[in-house]
Parts: structure tokens; sequence; C-alpha cells
């Protein structure tokens, strides 16, 4: 018997959290995601936080802490990427600068 079976369909559940469009972050999870992709799931989640709050009256909802934990979740697995693609581009960089300092020489 499958694992599937038992549990049902298998749904990428984190992944459509993230932003509520589902398929497109997943789509984004299995390639290396670069600073575009970043932006759209940081500007997604001020959208669904400044939806939340926006109005005339604000009342909090039972589940409003779960999902703040979640947006301060995601904010730092955000600002760790973009620290990992400024260091890759960094070291390319590196590696062009010295490339064209042996040409150089």
């Amino acid at each position: 018997m499958d694992v599937n079976d038992q549990k049902g369909p298998q749904r990428d559940t984190q992944a459509a959290c993230i932003d509520g469009r589902g398929a497109d972050v997943a789509e984004m999870v299995q390639k290396n995601l670069d600073r575009s992709d970043l932006i759209a799931i940081s500007s997604a989640a001020i959208a669904k936080v400044h939806g939340r709050i926006q109005g005339q009256r604000f009342r909090a909802k039972q589940d409003d802490p779960i999902l703040l934990s979640f947006v301060r979740a995601e904010a730092q697995m955000l600002t760790t990427h973009n620290t990992l693609i400024r260091d890759a581009e960094m070291d390319e960089i590196k590696q062009r600068l010295d490339a064209l300092e042996a040409r150089k020489v």
C-alpha cells in the first residue's frame, strides 16, 4: 500500500499558504529563487497583512497570532535567502575581477 493511499492526495500546503497563489509558488520552489521571486512573495505577504488590518475598524481574529508568526518566519527566510543570493553574486564578481586582473598582468 502506498503512503499516499493512507493519507489521501498529497498537497504542498506550505507553498500554497505562502501567499495564496498555490501553483505559482509551488513552481518557484522547484527552481532557485531570484530577487524578483522574493519580491513577489514578500509583496503578497505584505498585501495579506495590510488587507487584514485595513478598514475602519480592526477586529482581532483567533488565528491572528498564528498568521503573524508565519509572516515573521517567512520574513526571516526571505532575508536569509536574499543574503545567500547577495553572497553568491559577490563571489561571482570576485571571480570576474580576479580574471580581469590576471589578464592585465
